[in-house]
């Protein structure tokens, strides 16, 4: 499978942040057209994302370059940038891969854990020093997502009644 980005999809992301006059981290992201195979733009999120932890391991560091850039330093890099479209660096959300293989695609556990070879695995959630932020990924997961949906199911079935359907 070929990564690559095609340059139209740069292109038009350059033109827009220029239009804007945006400076600092986005996140432009497009999807594949199943019909025509373009990409479209669907989303821009002004802010860091959830995976951008994997940028370090890439050695383009997304946030100290954003850092550098907005404190006047410069976008000066320390090493060459890499693209790894080899799959030998990964990003994983541990506990969302787990329940979707698992209970959506019903795959076993052991073939998901397979799944995660790679030369470089970066966890979303979990950091052998930072047990906070993996305890309040489980409480988010597995107790808040699954009530918080529970109750937007609730409200909507509130709202039908009330209006008669």
């Amino acid at each position: 499978m070929n990564h690559s980005v095609p340059g139209y999809v740069i292109r038009n992301t350059q033109r827009i942040v220029k239009e804007l006059g945006y400076k600092g981290l986005a996140e432009f992201e497009y999807k594949q057209d199943e019909i025509t195979g373009k990409f479209k733009l669907i989303e821009i999120n002004p802010r860091a994302w959830s995976w951008i932890g994997i940028t370090a391991v890439c050695e383009d560091n997304l946030v100290l370059l954003s850092f550098r850039d907005m404190s006047g330093e410069g976008l000066t890099r320390t090493r060459k940038s890499r693209i790894m479209p080899d799959g030998s660096v990964i990003y994983v959300k541990i506990l969302k891969d787990i329940l979707y293989y698992i209970f959506k695609y019903r795959i076993g556990f052991k073939e998901w854990k397979n799944s995660l070879r790679a030369k470089k695995v970066i966890y979303a959630e979990f950091s052998a020093g930072d047990w906070p932020v993996y305890i309040k990924a489980v409480i988010d997961e597995l107790f808040l997502k699954p009530v918080k949906g529970a109750v937007k199911l609730l409200i909507k079935a509130v709202i039908r009644i009330k209006r008669g359907k």
